[in-house]
């Protein structure tokens, strides 16, 4: 939308290219970004990334690959993915996730509005990272 684009407009992603939570987060986008050819990553990649880190820690922890021993490793297993730590919930099966919230503005060195302030929301239940 360029200039087009509403002030004071709030948002939410998953991740965000341009905000790094950890170091593990770091590794992450920088190896996305030179796999998509590009510093400006969707940030939907994490949530397929982090559903392997479940499988391969849940195939891990059950000492087999079978779909019965991994779905039995699942309820309440913790990951820690790019951006913080991940549980699945024992009654749901659907894993906890946190969101990033903020006010979309222009930003020097951007050719897109990016939020600013990021404010990491955890999931319910989970304590703040």
């Amino acid at each position: 939308m360029g200039d087009d684009y509403p002030p004071n407009v709030w948002a939410n992603a998953y991740e965000l290219w341009y905000f790094h939570p950890s170091r593990a987060h770091v590794a992450f986008q920088e190896s996305l970004a030179e796999k998509v050819g590009t510093q400006e990553t969707n940030n939907y990649p994490v949530l397929g990334f982090t559903a392997v880190q479940f499988l391969a820690e849940a195939a891990q922890k059950a000492g087999n690959n079978s779909s019965e021993a991994i779905a039995s490793t699942l309820p309440g297993l913790t990951i820690y993915s790019p951006v913080g730590e991940r549980t699945m919930d024992a009654e749901t099966h659907q894993a906890n996730t946190g969101q990033f919230w903020g006010e979309l503005k222009p930003k020097e060195g951007f050719s897109h509005y990016v939020m600013d302030p990021v404010i990491y929301i955890p999931p319910m239940g989970a304590p703040p990272q």
